[in-house]
């Protein structure tokens, strides 16, 4: 297994202008009178961040340990005038797969949002970069559309790459030659393998941002609705684009079968055409080879070359058979 990169753990107080200033890691945040809201991004499986979440947020248990739960699905609900989404992001840490998606678990309310995952995840550290610059969202959920925007960008841009390897493997399947090779039957199947994964997270999330672009919540402004409407198609044309990539690397391996199937029923001709032409001639050598009194001509110095020249003659009595029959 890789030795992958841990989530960088950080908290900012959002100055409602597109700020941000870094606060305390890993310690419970408390908003001061005028303060906006603030974002934490945490390590899930770090003992101290339950207790955080409900003694110092006074989270609900139940939320929190969806929150932190090991083994998450993609899902959404709200509770407690807040929105949990566990969704799930691209695994771009060195040495591992892509299809090895990292779980990302979010609790946004009006006061503050919450990030969680233990593996690294780019998107979050580039909105940290993009706040710095204060040029980044001026809300919680600003921050929480801003996060699941990147995810979605970052599957895209994973899902164009795999489409360009389908592209790179149709070309190869309609001109391959050594069918001995199981390289090209190696990577068709690993690219499925990897659709099939990255479908099964991707395509629940589709519904997710379906469902909180129908939410009814004060929280999600009719600007926020536009872009939940937008990263909702990105992640529509996603899923429908792993579908397509599918069906035609089904049609490749199917084209790459028949090609094995048509290359194997040749060999197979041509060795069925050998033994009906050697058969006969084994037969005759046989018999002539047997170890007993009568062989006709046996004494003969022309024998042998008399069988030679008989043998060549079935030969071509044999072919000439079976072009008449155009089996050759």
């Amino acid at each position: 297994m890789a030795d992958e990169r841990k989530t960088d753990e950080f908290s900012l107080l959002l100055d409602g202008k597109g700020g941000a200033t870094p606060l305390p890691d890993n310690k419970a945040v408390v908003l001061q009178k005028g303060q906006c809201c603030f974002w934490q991004n945490l390590d899930y499986k770090d003992p101290q961040v339950f207790e955080i979440l409900t003694k110092d947020y006074h989270l609900d248990p139940t939320i929190a340990e969806a929150l932190c739960d090991d083994e998450t699905r993609p899902r959404f609900f709200t509770q407690d005038n807040g929105m949990v989404l566990i969704l799930r992001a691209v695994n771009f840490n060195k040495g591992s797969d892509v299809e090895d998606m990292i779980s990302v678990r979010i609790w946004a309310d009006e006061e503050k949002i919450i990030t969680l995952s233990h593996r690294f995840v780019p998107a979050a550290n580039k909105l940290k970069e993009i706040k710095k610059k204060k040029k980044g969202p001026h809300s919680s959920v600003g921050c929480l559309i801003e996060i699941i925007n990147a995810l979605s960008d970052e599957i895209n841009e994973v899902i164009e790459n795999i489409n360009d390897s389908s592209d790179d493997l149709e070309e190869e399947v309609v001109d391959v030659d050594n069918l001995t090779d199981f390289q090209l039957r190696g990577k068709l199947s690993g690219l499925r393998r990897q659709i099939i994964v990255l479908r099964r997270y991707i395509a629940p999330q589709k519904e997710i941002f379906q469902n909180l672009y129908n939410q009814k919540s004060p929280l999600i402004t009719a600007k926020a609705k536009v872009r939940i409407r937008e990263i909702y198609n990105t992640v529509t044309k996603a899923v429908e684009d792993l579908d397509t990539t599918r069906d035609r690397l089904a049609v490749f391996h199917e084209e790459l079968q028949s090609k094995m199937s048509i290359n194997m029923s040749k060999i197979m001709y041509m060795i069925s055409i050998v033994t009906v032409v050697f058969l006969p001639l084994g037969l005759i050598t046989s018999l002539l080879g047997i170890n007993v009194n009568g062989i006709p001509f046996a004494e003969s110095p022309w024998a042998f070359l008399g069988v030679c020249i008989f043998l060549l003659l079935l030969c071509l009595i044999l072919f000439t058979i079976m072009r008449r029959l155009k089996w050759l």
